[in-house]
């Protein structure tokens, strides 16, 4: 799965800095291969931004199929 929907989660729960929001939708628009929402959230980690716990749970939650009704 994609980096995007983790980050517009991370986004949309304000759980880090919008900058650096910012600066992780800039790295991976550039990056050559594709970027997971895990490798995302292993940065966030190793940063600081982010618990275990925390990341997991928005992993889990971006990686849920979305409701297309909705």
């Amino acid at each position: 799965m994609s980096a995007s929907r983790f980050i517009d989660l991370l986004a949309d729960r304000k759980l880090i800095d919008p900058k650096v929001v910012d600066r992780l939708r800039a790295a991976c628009a550039k990056a050559t291969q594709e970027v997971t929402a895990e490798k995302v959230a292993k940065k966030l980690i190793a940063d600081g931004h982010l618990t275990p716990f925390q990341a997991k749970e928005l992993v889990d939650l971006a990686n849920k199929p979305t409701d297309p009704a909705s």
